[in-house]
C-alpha cells in the first residue's frame, strides 16, 4: 500500500507542533523554578512573586491539553 504523498510532510508539522508544546512546558516551568523563593522579603516581593507564579500556573494549565489533541 502507497502512503498519500503529504503523509510524511504532515506527520513531520504534527510532530514539530508537539515538540513546540514541550518547550513552551518546559520553559514555563523552568519559570517557576525561578520564583520559588523561601518566605521572607518585602511586601511587594512577595506580591510580585505571587502573580508572577499565577501567571505561570495559568500558562502551564493553557498547554495541558489533556486527551485533545493538537489536530
Amino acid at each position: 500500500m502507497n502512503e498519500h504523498p503529504e503523509l510524511s510532510a504532515e506527520q513531520a508539522y504534527v510532530d514539530h507542533a508537539y515538540d513546540c508544546l514541550e518547550t513552551a512546558r518546559d520553559r514555563a516551568t523552568r519559570l517557576r523554578s525561578m520564583v520559588e523563593v523561601g518566605k521572607g522579603g518585602t511586601e511587594q516581593a512577595r506580591w510580585e512573586r505571587e502573580m508572577i507564579e499565577g501567571s505561570i500556573a495559568t500558562r502551564l494549565i493553557q498547554l495541558d491539553l489533556g486527551d485533545s489533541s493538537l489536530v
